[in-house]
This record gives structure tokens, sequence and C-alpha cells, in this order.
């Protein structure tokens, strides 16, 4: 579990006081409801992700350049059907490098190239995520078409805009969830480490986009100095894979049996 005012990791058996109702953090000492548990606030994860990117950054820019080449090589050799075929691969690879980064068990070029172990459960994941982000899109085109001849549909369209970029924000949190569930046990079903990602992000996703919302300023950043997109990509990431195993631990504790 975790304080929920300074962040801090803590077992779920801490001090309590006389009257059983209360615990207290034993680093903070701020109150703690009995059995209460919270993730790290955006940002303790992303001190926690700084921290875990200066011991692995040169193999978190290496391993964006080694995957961006199979990427490229892909396109080249493959047109529209090789990186298709290697998006799933590619997008797991991704997401075990940087679980292995957030959790301290970086094992090189080895956590590069993970995801490849199991390319075909990562390719039906990249496909059924990839149908559910080009249908709102398919729907805004049509929209759009529609709209030359309706102009009182723009007003509809600005509303579905705004809708369709927490949709995309959300639906790409489950596609991620659902790679990092992959990582986490290669024995899932793509379907179940979809439905899985679909459970985990709907329960938080609130705090999810917060965390997704605090990079602006670094995004921005990235706009001007192109070159540190080498930077801020992997701090981004880590920092939602540590969130990610955050929620995961949570959802995997039975609930804190208060004493009487």
């Amino acid at each position: 579990m975790y304080c929920p005012k300074c962040g801090a990791q803590i077992d779920r058996v801490v001090f309590r006081n006389n009257a059983g109702g209360v615990s207290f953090c034993p680093v903070c000492g701020g109150e703690l409801s009995v059995g209460y548990d919270a993730m790290p606030p955006s940002r303790q994860l992303t001190t926690q992700a700084r921290l875990a990117l200066k011991k692995n950054f040169g193999y978190s820019v290496l391993t964006q350049i080694l995957l961006g080449l199979i990427q490229f090589g892909s396109l080249l050799l493959g047109t529209i059907f090789g990186p298709i075929f290697v998006g799933g691969a590619i997008s797991s690879s991704y997401a075990g490098f940087w679980l292995d980064v957030a959790s301290n068990k970086c094992e090189g070029t080895k956590s590069t190239y993970r995801g490849f172990n199991n390319i075909m459960p990562a390719f039906a994941i990249y496909i059924l995520m990839s149908l559910i982000k080009l249908l709102p899109v398919v729907l805004l085109i049509i929209l759009l078409a529609v709209s030359i001849f309706m102009p009182i549909l723009f007003i509809l369209l600005a509303f579905y805009g705004i809708g369709l970029l927490f949709f995309m924000a959300w639906v790409n949190s489950v596609s991620d969830y659902a790679f990092f569930k992959l990582n986490r046990d290669q024995n899932v079903r793509p379907t179940d480490a979809i439905r899985y990602g679909f459970e985990l992000v709907n329960k938080n996703f609130g705090k999810i986009l917060a965390l997704k919302l605090s990079f602006i300023g670094w995004w921005l950043l990235t706009i001007v100095l192109g070159f540190f997109v080498l930077y801020v990509v992997p701090y981004y990431n880590i920092a939602l894979a540590k969130q990610y195993l955050a929620i995961e631990q949570l959802n995997s504790q039975p609930p804190v049996q208060t004493e009487d």
C-alpha cells in the first residue's frame, strides 16, 4: 500500500492507535484509514521514473534506436504489411523493456527484444486494439463528409473531437496495459489481456490521465528541442509502467481485515 500524503510504499500492517480505527504512515506520520490502499501520486511516480531512467538511460536510448530500425526495416521489406506484422512485437518489446526498467530488472538488450518471445499473441492484441482505435476515426471522416452539406454538424464535430481525444487516451491506456499484462504473464490469451486492461483502466482512468497530462510540458519541450525526445519518451513510459505495477499490486491484494 502507499501513503496518499507522501507516496511512500509501506507495509499493509502499520502502526495503529489504541482506538484501532486509524493507521499512520511510518514515513510522514499521515493518517490512513485501516485497510486504505492508494497509488503513489503522480509526483512520486515521476520521481521514481527519473531515478530508474538515470540508471538505464543508455539502454533506453539504444532500445529506441534498435526497435526503430526494425520498424523502418519492416516498412522497406513489407510495405504496409511488414509494419503491421511486427507492430505487435515492437509494442510488446517496448512494454517489456519499460517494465523491466521500472522494476529495476533491466537486462540490457535482452529486455529490449523480450516482446519477440510472444510475437503471435502480441500481433493479435495489436490488431484488435488497432480496430478499436480505427472505428471512431472512420466515424469522424464520415461526419466531416456529411458536414459539407449540413454545416450545423460542425458544432457537433467540435464536441465529438473533444470526446475523441479522451477516447484515444483511454484506448491507448488499455492497449498499454494489455501489453504490460502480456509481458507479466506470457500464457495469458490476447483477449484476456485486453479484458484485464479494460478492467484496470476503467477503475483508474482519472489517475492514469492525470499522470499523462503531467507530461504536457515535457512534450512541448521536445517541439523546441527535438533530440530531447530520446529522454522524454523513456521517462514518460517508465512512469506509466511504474503506475501499472502499483495498480496491478493493489488489484491483486485482498482487502485488509480490520481487527476487532
